[in-house]
């Protein structure tokens, strides 16, 4: 029972690793949507942008935001996610729901050792995994990240920046005549 428990965690898992492991540094990854997919994007100023894919260029992602079409341009571009599928929502509710039902009833049915208990603790669990997708299918999809902007580049270039401020600002300091001397 136990091995049985550990393998369905394990394949319930797989995707999530798989997903874990994606780059998503590309700005070629928005090249793989199809026009018309929920989008949600988010620019510099942290602005959110939701709406229908359009279309994208090197230069800029267009998505459809209602009646407006809006164009945001790659350097502004923060963050670009997908919507996730309610169906998957469904699943994995109804699995949760069904595993851990089962996982309660059965040994209860084993433990009976007649068949009817057996029928009553299928019956059981499969209602509770039905409630179970039901819960799903009310939660919000939510956002799959398929894109994110490198920033560690532009900090960097900030502290260089700052850096280069205090240099300055050392040597001004240092030719300015000092009134004390």
């Amino acid at each position: 029972m136990r091995i049985l428990i550990a393998a369905v965690f394990l394949l319930m898992s797989l995707p999530q690793l798989a997903w874990a492991q994606a780059p998503q540094d590309s700005w070629d990854n928005l090249k793989q949507l199809r026009p018309g997919k929920k989008i949600a994007v988010v620019d510099v100023h942290w602005k959110l942008t939701k709406g229908e894919f359009v279309a994208v260029s090197d230069e800029a992602i267009t998505v459809r935001e209602g009646k407006n079409v809006v164009q945001i341009t790659r350097a502004e571009v923060l963050q670009v996610g997908r919507q996730k599928s309610r169906w998957r929502s469904v699943g994995i509710g109804a699995v949760i729901a069904g595993v851990a039902s089962g996982g309660l009833f059965l040994p209860v049915a084993i433990a009976a050792g007649s068949p009817a208990a057996f029928a009553a603790a299928g019956i059981i669990s499969a209602g509770t995994a039905g409630f179970g997708g039901a819960i799903g299918a009310t939660l919000p999809p939510g956002y799959r990240p398929i894109y994110h902007a490198k920033v560690q580049a532009q900090e960097t270039r900030t502290s260089a920046t700052g850096a280069q401020a205090a240099d300055a600002a050392a040597e001004s300091a240092s030719e300015s005549p000092n009134p004390t001397q």
